[in-house]
């Protein structure tokens, strides 16, 4: 359904999105104060503390892609677009329309070569050694940080899907509010966000299945601080043709860009710096290299949706139609670069700084009579 909302509609779409996130920050309080009590519980009946855990930044729960540590419990999804580009698909299928299936295969193989290239880069890091809340999702990493992949980013927060709607990008993450100029010459004046209610999550896990799935946090910033979930796509993909998502049009003016762009400090927030930024240098190593050692190659290969494939031929098609080789070194982190990243990030700051409440979810069980 596409529908045009009104300044007064967005402004209350808003104002129960800001609601619903302090809504969270006072849940995560509670249990935080309940982890230092005599019980652990919040209240002092199970529906609080179940309401507390539900809402609760740092739960850990086990969903079918993975262990994840919540945000909190989302009301709703969100995608934010600076303009209808017709079509809306993971980055790894745009522009992909007069490509054979083989070199589409051939794409979706070195995205896969690049993100366990990605995996064997930050797998020495103490942040990633010594993280303990829940999976490490390189994949998602991989695409928050430029990795061309088959995922679609969705957000929870509906803030964040506005500046991705109102601000411009002038590259290397770097962002501008919009100008009158923008909008006569090239963007027009409607943004454009995808809406889909969270409520739908409980339809599909009666039927055991699901669309949209949780990052969570992680031990690199941005993936939580866009409050990042994702859904699985392929060629055919089109956020467009997904029927729980509505499209809203809204009024975009240059004045509701600036103040977007200012509550998350010019895009900083969103894309803060961590050590992930630090090594952008090997990220873009990683992205635009013609050599694959033959251990990134190999392990890519035994991934079940390529494990049919015929290795010689790969590796024929792979140089004749990508330019690519098998057979060169992985990126890999120096000792002192590893140490210097290392020094400056421990769980315990992690936790303070996100103002978590780290914990599995409870099991109650009955008293024995």
């Amino acid at each position: 359904m596409i529908k045009y909302i009104t300044d007064k509609e967005l402004r209350e779409l808003r104002q129960k999105n800001e609601q619903h996130f302090r809504n969270i920050e006072a849940a995560t309080k509670l249990r935080r104060e309940a982890m230092k009590s005599k019980t652990g519980v919040v209240g002092n009946n199970f529906w609080s503390d179940f309401v507390a855990e539900q809402m609760n930044k740092g739960s850990i729960i086990q969903y079918p892609h993975g262990r994840v540590m919540c945000f909190g419990e989302a009301s709703n999804y969100y995608r934010g677009q600076l303009k209808d580009y017709g079509s809306c698909k993971p980055t790894l299928f745009r522009g992909t329309l007069t490509e054979s299936k083989e070199m589409i295969l051939l794409k979706k193989f070195v995205s896969g070569m690049q993100i366990i290239a990605l995996n064997k880069l930050i797998e020495p890091l103490h942040q990633v050694r010594s993280w303990k809340f829940g999976d490490i999702f390189t994949y998602m990493i991989a695409q928050h940080y430029g990795i061309r992949t088959k995922y679609l980013d969705i957000t929870s927060n509906m803030e964040v899907a506005l500046f991705f709607a109102t601000c411009m990008h002038i590259g290397n993450n770097r962002y501008r509010p919009i100008t009158e100029e923008d909008i006569e010459s090239n963007i027009g004046k409607e943004g454009m966000i995808y809406w889909r209610i969270g409520e739908l999550d409980y339809i599909e896990a009666i039927e055991n299945r699901q669309s949209i799935y949780p990052i969570g946090y992680q031990p690199f910033s941005r993936c939580h601080k866009q409050y990042g979930y994702f859904m699985v796509g392929n060629e055919n993909f089109d956020l467009n043709n997904e029927p729980n998502f509505n499209i809203y049009y809204f009024n975009r003016t240059p004045n509701l860009s600036k103040e977007i762009y200012e509550k998350f400090d010019g895009g900083k927030t969103l894309f803060e710096y961590d050590a992930l930024a630090e090594l952008k240098d090997m990220l873009d190593s990683i992205q635009s290299t013609k050599f694959f050692s033959e251990e990134v190659f190999e392990e890519t290969v035994a991934l079940e949706e390529f494990s049919v494939w015929d290795k010689d031929r790969l590796i024929k098609e792979l140089n004749n139609q990508m330019g690519i080789s098998i057979g060169g070194n992985s990126i890999k982190l120096s000792r002192q670069r590893r140490r210097a990243i290392d020094r400056k990030w421990s769980i315990e700051s992690f936790v303070e700084k996100e103002g978590l409440a780290p914990g599995y979810r409870m099991v109650y069980t009955s008293p024995k009579a």
